[in-house]
Parts: structure tokens; sequence; C-alpha cells
């Protein structure tokens, strides 16, 4: 009967330490117990390859299920801007930033912006946290604006 390759036995190991599974000198512990319920076997190096396969998918599996899932780089709110809207607005504000370079920090220049284009107050630190999705458009469409003039300004003083 053929045995499971040397490294496919670390891969194993290495799955369970990362699950918190395996208990040193141990042979009843948690990893030990999935081997057992999985193969009939009570050692790791007598499993066969099949065998090591159908325990290592069950240790990724509960690796999948233990590790949380990321999170989004700002919290989503119903109704308001997406991510992808506040991304592309950042987006469109630091290559602003780059044409016309300016003493103010650039999240403070965001919510000058949103006052001046929305009339709204917007968050300390976060200035589109509790901006519309509807807002939102209309605050992406103005720095598009506000950039292409940016742009058309820098191209006019270059040539003149």
């Amino acid at each position: 009967m053929k045995h499971m390759a040397k490294g496919q036995t670390q891969t194993l190991y290495s799955l369970a330490a990362v699950l918190g599974l395996v208990e040193s000198g141990n042979k009843e512990d948690p990893f030990h117990m999935i081997v057992y319920r999985i193969s009939g076997k009570t050692s790791v190096r007598e499993l066969t390859p099949p065998e090591a396969a159908a325990v290592e998918a069950e240790l990724r599996r509960q690796l999948r299920e233990q590790r949380p899932k990321k999170k989004a780089a700002s919290p989503e709110y119903p109704g308001k801007m997406t991510a992808g809207q506040k991304a592309y607005a950042w987006r469109l504000l630091y290559d602003l930033a780059k044409l016309s370079p300016s003493a103010v920090p650039v999240g403070e220049r965001m919510a000058g912006i949103v006052r001046k284009v929305l009339q709204e107050d917007p968050c300390p630190g976060h200035p589109l946290n509790w901006v519309k999705r509807e807002d939102g458009a209309k605050l992406i469409e103005a720095l598009k604006r506000y950039l292409r003039n940016t742009k058309r300004k820098a191209a006019k003083h270059d040539s003149g």
C-alpha cells in the first residue's frame, strides 16, 4: 500500500497548526480526530494519497470558514455612495492634486468640494460617508469637470 509523500504530511500539519488543532505529543488532539474520522487511521503517516487529500480538503474548508471575509476599505451605508464611487472620487481628487498642488490637505479639499457642490457639511475625516448615491454622482461629475478644466489650463499654460 502506497503512503503519502513527506511533503504532504508537512502540509497537513501546517494547516492543522494554523487552525490550532495540533497539540504536541498528543495523538488524540483535534487534528488526529479529523484524520481518524475521515480515514479510520490513527497515524498521519499511514494515510494513502487519496485519504491525505480528503483530510487536506477538510482542513482547507475549516480554514476558509474560520477566516473572516475581508471588509470593504470603507463601510457601506444604505442609500449612500458605494465603495466604487468613493474610490473613483478620491482618485479624481488625487489626480487633481497632482495637477494643481495646494497647501490644503487632500481630505480637506474633498470636504470643501462636498460643501461647495452639494451644500452639505461633511463628516470630519470621512467626507464621503454620508453623501447620498445620487449626490455622489453629482460630486464625481464636478470632480471630472474640475480635472478637465485644470488639464485645459495646464495645456494652455504650457503652449502659451
